[in-house]
């Protein structure tokens, strides 16, 4: 499956848990996405300041359960 979605970045942060993370929250005014990267560069942190207007394509595997 995949997906396409277009927001409006809240809030960026490097979280410190079991590994470095770049949390950034995005909003379109019908909802909020939390995005989550593992692996980022300082570039792409400063890319997704607050009020910065990103896209973001994704493919997924649904989970159906068993």
């Amino acid at each position: 499956m995949r997906a396409a979605v277009e927001g409006e970045v809240y809030l960026t942060e490097v979280a410190y848990r079991k590994r470095r993370q770049l949390i950034a929250r995005i909003g379109d005014g019908s909802g909020f996405l939390t995005l989550r990267f593992f692996y980022f560069s300082l570039a792409q942190q400063q890319g997704l300041a607050r009020g910065t207007r990103v896209r973001c394509l994704a493919r997924f595997a649904a989970d159906l359960g068993s």
